[in-house]
């Protein structure tokens, strides 16, 4: 999800190897990505959060994730984050503001109420918007299948 006129992203920056395709589709959008002010990661598992060193050193932009994905990036913990364990890799970044369950996060006009959904990972998070009725569910949910538990 893009909000261009606020500079925010949020879900997925995608992958270390992945990070220039995903900003070239964002970009692709219309929105460029120095003006990113701020990536919400839904959590911390590398193909939600390999472009996010990338995006901040262009942007400055701040991030913003659940306290317990926060706690696994802070420590550089690449197996709590299942890094090594699926061999993937990603940068460190960081993380300047701790999302918890029941917080309500404000961009601009649209409110989105932050829900604790572990079980894909520990540190998940979805946003739900009760205006406007949807649900960012990230890896919570898929279209026809659940989110693999791990």
């Amino acid at each position: 999800m893009i909000v261009p006129r606020i500079g925010i992203l949020t879900c997925s920056s995608a992958t270390q190897d992945l990070g220039c395709s995903s900003v070239q589709l964002i970009t692709d959008t219309g929105f460029k990505i120095e003006n990113t002010q701020l990536i919400i990661s839904t959590h911390g598992h590398s193909d939600h959060v390999g472009g996010n060193n990338y995006i901040q050193k262009i942007s400055k932009c701040e991030i913003a994730m659940h306290e317990i994905s926060r706690h696994f990036i802070e420590n550089k913990d690449h197996w709590s984050v299942w890094w090594s364990y699926y061999d993937q890799e990603a940068d460190f970044f960081e993380v300047q503001h701790t999302l918890r369950d029941g917080d309500v996060v404000s961009l601009d006009d649209l409110e989105l109420l932050v829900l604790h959904t572990p079980g894909h990972a520990s540190g998940l998070i979805a946003l739900y918007s009760p205006e406007y009725k949807f649900l960012v569910s990230s890896d919570a949910v898929w279209e026809g299948d659940f989110g693999v538990l791990t």
